[in-house]
């Protein structure tokens, strides 16, 4: 705990957190230190969640000021309230930063920010047999395959993205 307490810290040390901030951050890790829990301990939950999103928008913007960054949300479509609330912050300060951010998510997800002009969405369309069957090969590298196995993998899920997973359950 302490080895990974100690990594929390360093990583933050460059946006220059408060000892709250960290000790919010450590919170939301389950990194237990009651020297650091001690400062939040009366924060009501409102406020610990406000607290914990600047901290994480604090971080982004300190690492967004050495280097360009990459932030990804995978499968949205499954986001829970507080992370989908996060996100939206996200999604409002990331345009005054040299940072992407990479949003997965089915068709049938549809929020709000989605028309926005700072945001651009790419449809992926399904792969035919033969795409499908190819992308296996690729992902298979020098392996050899059966043929059921490959069908499988096409079969179940024909997206591009999808593909390497519905591999790993064939196999």
């Amino acid at each position: 705990m302490d080895v990974k307490l100690g990594k929390l810290k360093t990583l933050v040390a460059l946006a220059a957190p408060g000892h709250e901030e960290v000790g919010l951050l450590a919170e939301m890790l389950s990194l237990a230190d009651p020297e650091l829990q001690a400062g939040i301990r009366d924060f009501s939950p409102p406020r610990k969640k406000e607290q914990t999103f600047a901290a994480l928008l604090d971080q982004l913007k300190a690492l967004a000021r050495q280097r360009p960054v990459l932030v990804i949300f995978e499968d949205v479509h499954w986001i829970d309230p507080s992370s989908r609330e996060l996100l939206d912050l996200l999604i409002e300060r990331v345009r005054e930063l040299p940072a992407l951010l990479v949003v997965t998510f089915r068709p049938e997800f549809q929020p709000a920010w989605l028309g926005r002009p700072e945001v651009t969405s790419l449809g992926l369309n399904r792969l035919d047999r033969r795409e499908g069957s190819a992308l296996v090969q690729a992902v298979a590298g020098n392996a050899a395959l059966p043929e059921e196995v490959v069908n499988g993998a096409v079969r179940s899920q024909p997206r591009q993205f999808a593909l390497p997973r519905a591999l790993r359950n064939e196999c």
